[in-house]
């Protein structure tokens, strides 16, 4: 037996009364008697029994077991008396039969009251408490008629019954809960650790803190619904109880995820605090909804139920297992920042890969994907070559390849998981006014654990090289005959080489950006100085022409006044891959007057024999830009040929019968490129110089 608490003394027959000091061994010749509210705890073949009583107690040791009996609480058992008592073999025999019976044995303590009516307490063997083992405290209603002690006992007489004392199991049902957040893989955060702490009472004996386990009843349950429900990555993670670290921990590819330790103390001796502490190593996915028995997915909480379970000193568990709800709380979504902006040149970085960067904070999760949004805003504006744009995305959405109208690569851009990408220009793409295209793209990440961040990738691309302009192409045409059959007159048909047409043609080469065919035409800029100089210098047959430009781009020459063409010049422009080429058809009508006019600068220079006409030709590409230069046709009208006169086969007149009539000659004549202004005779006749009169 032990004493816990309280006072407690041994009494035998022929034996001075014996204090109670922690353990000893209770003999069956032997009773023990306790004041109220003594703590003692019996061993009898393992089993432990409690005597905690707010009365006064008598207690026996049986072949059974310990039996025991409540006394009336005004009796008192005093350190001060105990030499002074005695106890024979009749007093022990008396008071062990009342015990067994389950009888009160408080009369056989109770000395007489003789002489001692008005005593408030009365003691065995003394007159006052101060000397006797056993007193009792009276309120003077009633009196003992009986001195010493009963030995005749009456087990008829009144008395309290109680049932033997047993251990009562410890309750438990104490719970705690506690939640812990993921930390961040940005920030470096892992491991992020949370605990609670929960004080488990104690019942009849003292619970052993060695003893809190995870409920073993459950352990195993838990272990499968964790292994199947819980994932870092996607990938399952396996767990198991480390008893002798006595935590659950759970483990992926050989390193550890996340743990759940149990760490029990005791401060008094009796009661325990279990402190709980779950550790996160790792990303834990919050995916899935399942609603298991101890693992539950709710959105961005993960529930365990952990059920601990224990033992008090002598074996007994708790009658309910103490429960720790731990909720493990997703951490931060990804999140992405602003892309400073990556710049590709036209003119020197086509066909080279360029490297970017979006800011991402990963949060609390590794990213699974970045990838290319199916609706991409920012390019629906996008032209190539004047066309509009298409674009496709690979079957990972993470590459995106920009595609002109003839669906050929002419960007491709590639994501990487870390918010990085590389830019390949392969082809062109077309520039605003400032020389500069902005491309947007939209991204989205995705974690693990299905939380997503929307970002954009910015891409900016500078206008390359406009093209150089400055070509120069020559056309030289020799104007026709008005009198082919030399008959000294021009009959039209077959008598004349007139219109006389001539062809050339000039390429317009293009810079970075392909050349628009439908913007060639005669410089805008030189048109009014060109025209002016064509309609001062230029005339045909002596009448002036007047110099415009159709609704074509073609240039016209007329005979004022009227609507004959004497001379056009024709512009029929065609794409030829990134250039153009401009054919050129000059069309002369009329002959020209090669008069020369002393003026040999500008565009028009006319020299006796040539007439020299200088026509700018300006194009812009695709994004509006012109060329630097603008490109020349140098157009070159040669005079034809000169008047010809053949051999007069003369005419013979008679003097007698012609006279006075007019006869006709004729001298053949070839009229060559020009109409004849006229023919006059010579001042000087050397054929008439010996004419007589």
């Amino acid at each position: 037996m032990k004493l816990v608490s309280g006072d407690g003394f041994l009494i035998k027959a022929g034996k001075d009364v014996q204090p109670v000091i922690d353990e000893f061994m209770l003999q069956p010749d032997e009773i023990l008697v306790a004041n109220g509210d003594a703590k003692f705890i019996f061993v009898k073949d393992g089993v432990e029994q409690v005597v905690n009583q707010p009365c006064p107690t008598c207690t026996v040791v049986t072949p059974e077991g310990i039996q025991s009996v409540d006394l009336d609480e005004k009796i008192a058992f005093n350190y001060e008396g105990m030499g002074n008592a005695s106890f024979d073999s009749n007093n022990i025999d008396a008071i062990q039969s009342a015990i067994l019976l389950g009888q009160d044995p408080t009369l056989l303590f109770e000395p007489t009251a003789a002489g001692n009516e008005s005593a408030g307490n009365v003691g065995i063997n003394g007159s006052s408490s101060a000397a006797s083992f056993v007193s009792i405290n009276y309120d003077n209603d009633s009196m003992l008629a009986e001195a010493g002690f009963d030995t005749a006992y009456d087990p008829n007489q009144a008395r309290n019954e109680l049932d033997p004392l047993v251990i009562v199991q410890p309750d438990g049902g104490e719970s705690a809960s506690l939640v812990v957040t993921e930390g961040d893989l940005g920030d470096k955060t892992y491991p992020v650790s949370s605990s609670t702490s929960v004080l488990v009472e104690a019942s009849t004996l003292p619970l052993d803190p060695q003893s809190f386990v995870f409920d073993p009843l459950t352990v195993n349950a838990l272990l499968t619904e964790l292994s199947r429900d819980i994932t870092s990555g996607g990938q399952a993670v396996t767990f198991i109880y480390d008893t002798q670290a006595n935590a659950i921990i759970g483990t992926l590819d050989g390193k550890q995820v996340m743990s759940i330790a149990l760490e029990a103390t005791s401060i008094n001796g009796r009661d325990v605090t279990v402190t709980v502490t779950t550790t996160i190593n790792q990303p834990i996915d919050h995916t899935g909804n399942n609603t298991d028995s101890y693992v539950v997915h709710n959105g961005d909480q993960i529930n365990i139920d952990v059920a601990i379970q224990a033992q008090d000193s002598s074996g007994n568990s708790l009658e309910k297992p103490v429960n720790v709800d731990i909720g493990v709380i997703d951490g931060a979504n990804p999140e992405f920042g602003t892309d400073k902006g990556t710049y590709i040149d036209e003119a020197t970085e086509t066909g080279k890969t360029i490297s970017g960067d979006v800011p991402l904070d990963l949060g609390s999760d590794a990213i699974a994907s970045i990838r290319f949004n199916g609706e991409q805003a920012g390019l629906s504006s996008i032209t190539s070559d004047g066309k509009p744009t298409s674009f496709s995305i690979n079957s990972e959405s993470n590459e995106l390849t920009i595609l002109n109208s003839d669906n050929e690569p002419v960007m491709v851009v590639t994501m990487a998981k870390d918010g990085s990408y590389t830019v390949t220009l392969t082809g062109v793409i077309d520039q605003d006014t400032n020389d500069l295209t902005t491309i947007n793209l939209d991204v989205t990440a995705t974690d693990k654990d299905g939380d997503t961040a929307n970002g954009q990738v910015n891409i900016f691309v500078k206008d390359g090289a406009d093209a150089a302009g400055g070509e120069v192409v020559s056309v030289t045409l020799t104007e026709g005959d008005r009198d082919v059959d030399g008959s000294g007159t021009s009959t039209g048909g077959a008598d004349t080489t007139y219109p006389v047409v001539k062809t050339g043609e000039l390429t317009l080469v293009a810079g970075e950006d392909r050349l628009d065919p439908n913007t060639v035409a005669i410089d805008a800029s030189q048109q009014a100085a060109l025209i002016k100089e064509l309609n001062t210098e230029l005339i045909s047959g002596g009448q002036p022409l007047t110099f415009t430009i159709d609704a074509n781009g073609n240039l016209i020459g007329t005979i004022v006044g009227t609507d004959t063409v004497a001379v056009r010049v024709e512009l029929t422009p065609k794409q030829d891959g990134q250039n153009v080429n401009v054919e050129i058809k000059i069309i002369q009508e009329l002959p020209l007057d090669h008069n020369a006019s002393g003026n040999s600068d500008g565009f028009v220079t006319v020299n006796g024999n040539d007439i020299s006409i200088k026509v700018p030709v300006q194009a812009q590409d695709v994004e509006g830009d012109a060329l630097d230069n603008a490109a020349n046709i140098d157009i070159t009208i040669v005079d034809g040929a000169n008047p010809e006169f053949g051999t007069d086969k003369g005419v013979v007149i008679n003097e007698s019968t012609d006279a006075d009539k007019i006869i006709n000659g004729q001298i053949p004549l070839d009229v060559g490129s020009d109409d004849i202004a006229h023919i006059h005779f010579n001042a000087e006749q050397s054929g008439l110089a010996n004419m007589l009169k």
